[in-house]
């Protein structure tokens, strides 16, 4: 059985605390918003789960990508890879791909077949288990990475600046092969067409002549995501808990039989109602909530947007407070909340402090658990990765006699600590002049080249 070899997680060297991001909120929020400041901050650190957002300050995703194999390349061999992947969302090229960066770099050789893949923040974990899969029939092993930049609309009410402040950004790097870190095994699926989030492209505009010297067609895509809360929610349930009911229906075990488990993080605190979900499925007291999820309709079925709009203020809203409240009611004693706190607790230490990466925001939750996480050679941990639009992959992992030292030799959490904090005006200005798409060099990167020696890569 093949598996991840490492991992190495490439954050950004800036960051927005609750506080300094409570006074976005305060300067952003739209006149007819009646929450208070104290509210707003209690509602993301609180309910949402996240205290600093990693923000990509001066850098894009290729760059970050670049920096991720960068230094992956220090612990691992990459000269025996066949093939490079890079999972993201968040566009540089229509064309040309992020990967075509790798070949000829970090040991990587040029007899290999590069490409990338997206599904909204599922791609990265696709794209392991399928390499995992290819390794195990064939023996051929890949270079992987997975990142993006989370932003949404700062000119919008408090949902969308809340949504912000889930925001992360950074590129999870990883090897296939052997699997010194983790053995990949069994893994269960579930997709469904859904319009929770999207990002469509909106329109495209031409300059000059057809045909003639200097004719430029430019594809228009909204600036940020199309995404409808509640409802996306609410899908993220229903993915998840189908694609474990389809692992389960392979391997035939629950929850109890796992060390860890690791979800894909919107934010930290949808994870508790996912996880109460999944305690329903393995105790058949499921049937409930399955049926208000399997309930909801299609929002591409909707003929107007005031029907649309109606439909996600009343009976979405109603289902989606009823099915949290019923999970809670169900799953509330201490026996359940150490449970929580035991298998998920460490795998969420990371994210409340970096904030949702998409499609690498799986690894970073692997990776907490890895290095705060309580287990033993052999145990068994669960991964979920999830991507709006819609598709869900549950995934039994092994850990390995390797396992520990592996993430014991990571120096995230350090790095973390060193990160240099923006204040609200920087972060408002990072986003009106679009800083992270510039070609400039953050001083943090500028010293890291000058002392070590590494080289940096911004928008290559």
């Amino acid at each position: 059985m093949g598996g991840i070899d490492d991992i190495y997680i490439y954050l950004p060297n800036y960051y927005l605390d609750i506080d300094e991001g409570t006074k976005v909120f305060e300067k952003k929020k739209q006149p007819h918003v009646s929450m208070t400041a104290e509210k707003f901050k209690g509602l993301v650190s609180k309910g949402l789960g996240v205290t600093k957002i990693s923000v990509a300050y001066g850098e894009d995703v290729t760059s970050m990508t670049l920096n991720a194999f960068e230094k992956l390349s220090e612990a691992v061999d990459f000269s025996d890879v066949t093939r490079v992947i890079v999972s993201s969302e968040t566009p540089d090229d229509l064309s040309k791909p992020k990967s075509s960066k790798i070949p000829g770099r970090f040991g990587v050789g040029n007899n290999v077949i590069a490409y990338d893949t997206y599904f909204a923040c599922l791609a990265g974990v696709a794209s392991l288990v399928d390499s995992v899969k290819i390794y195990d029939l064939s023996g051929e092993k890949t270079a992987g990475a997975a990142g993006d930049i989370s932003e949404y609309s700062l000119n919008s009410d408090n949902t969308s600046i809340s949504a912000d402040l889930t925001g992360g950004a950074g590129v999870a790097a990883f090897k296939v092969g052997e699997g010194d870190l983790l053995g990949v095994g069994e893994s269960g699926v579930y997709t469904s067409d859904q319009y929770d989030f999207s990002k469509p492209k909106v329109s495209t505009s031409t300059s000059g002549t057809l045909g003639e010297p200097g004719f430029v067609e430019t594809v228009n895509f909204t600036q940020f995501p199309v995404v409808f809360g509640g409802f996306s929610e609410l899908i993220y349930f229903k993915h998840v808990g189908e694609a474990y009911r389809n692992l389960k229906s392979k391997i035939n075990s629950n929850l109890s039989d796992f060390k860890l488990v690791a979800f894909h993080i919107p934010y930290p605190g949808i994870t508790k109602h996912a996880f109460r979900y999944l305690q329903a499925i393995d105790n058949g007291t499921d049937g409930e909530i399955t049926d208000i999820l399997d309930s909801l309709t299609p929002l591409d079925s909707f003929e107007t947007s005031l029907d649309l709009e109606t439909y996600l203020s009343s009976e979405v809203e109603i289902k989606r407070k009823h099915t949290k409240s019923r999970l809670k009611e169900m799953f509330s004693t201490k026996t359940d909340q150490d449970l929580y706190a035991s298998l998920v607790g460490p795998t969420l230490t990371y994210s409340a402090e970096v904030g949702n990466l998409y499609t690498g925001s799986t690894f970073l939750s692997i990776a907490s658990g890895l290095v705060h996480g309580d287990y033993s050679a052999d145990d068994k941990i669960l991964t979920i990765g999830y991507g709006s639009g819609s598709s869900a992959i549950a995934t039994e992992m092994t850990i390995t006699e390797k396992t520990r030292d592996i993430a014991n030799g990571w120096d995230l959490g350090k790095r973390m600590e060193s990160r240099q904090q923006l204040t609200a005006e920087e972060y408002l200005d990072y986003r009106d002049n679009n800083i992270s798409n510039s070609t400039m060099l953050d001083q943090w990167s500028l010293n890291c080249a000058l002392d070590q020696g590494i080289p940096i890569y911004a928008k290559i």
